[in-house]
């Protein structure tokens, strides 16, 4: 029956085609009800939460041309991850609603980071959900789940070195925020550049980089280890 509905809601959001009088063929022009749509979903997952299909097409359509129905998306979504512990996907889904539907990109990144941790998960959940959630200001809390991810993975596997470079980048980057921090406390206003942070002897040095680039700071503070913009020289840096 949950497999029937999900069909049902398919047909409905299918597109009608017609034969005209001359043998040709058009596209009818109708409207859709979404809610309706949204509650075929949300009976079908209440028979079958583990049903792939239900929370895939509700994906493609309802947080589109679906009346925007994002938080109905997540909530089916949620229901699909808790009871599909073994998918990657819908929390994939919901880190991309949350980041191009939401615009919370540290919540996205977080979320990225979690489908990173279920089983055959591809590597670029991790390295765009550690991107994300330090662009939204959870350094540490990457860096936390990037350390778990690296405990279960062996050297070996192709993407490992790219989880762990990722990883060195985000330890430099939260360096340079605890830096900056103490800069903040000690003289009352915002450094202009990192070099400032360097001469005023609040970090010895800018730390490594694995991605050859100089780590830089916008105007709002945020730092970044993959700007290609940066450059390494002090002046380069102050106009940063």
């Amino acid at each position: 029956l949950a497999d029937y509905l999900t069909l049902e809601a398919g047909a409905e959001i299918g597109t009608e085609v017609v034969r005209t009088a001359n043998g040709k063929y058009r596209v009818v022009d109708r409207p859709i009800d979404w809610p309706a749509i949204h509650r075929l979903f949300v009976a079908s997952q209440h028979l079958d939460p583990s049903f792939q299909q239900t929370y895939i097409l509700a994906q493609g359509t309802l947080p589109w041309e679906g009346g925007h129905m994002v938080a109905e998306t997540q909530a089916i979504l949620q229901t699909a991850s808790k009871n599909r512990p073994w998918d990657w996907q819908p929390l994939h889904f919901m880190g991309f609603n949350t980041y191009y539907f939401l615009k919370q990109p540290g919540e996205a990144g977080r979320t990225f980071l979690e489908a990173a941790q279920r089983p055959n998960a591809p590597a670029f959940l991790a390295i765009i959900g550690a991107r994300l959630a330090q662009k939204g200001g959870e350094t540490e809390t990457a860096i936390v789940l990037m350390k778990s991810m690296l405990k279960g993975k062996d050297v070996r596997d192709p993407f490992y070195q790219d989880i762990l470079d990722r990883l060195h980048a985000l330890e430099g980057v939260r360096a340079i925020e605890l830096a900056t921090r103490q800069y903040e406390e000690k003289f009352g206003v915002r450094p202009k550049s990192l070099y400032e942070v360097v001469s005023r002897g609040l970090l010895a040095a800018l730390p490594p980089n694995p991605y050859n680039l100089a780590y830089c700071m916008d105007k709002d503070g945020i730092i970044y280890f993959d700007n290609p913009q940066c450059q390494t020289s002090p002046s380069s840096l102050e106009s940063h």
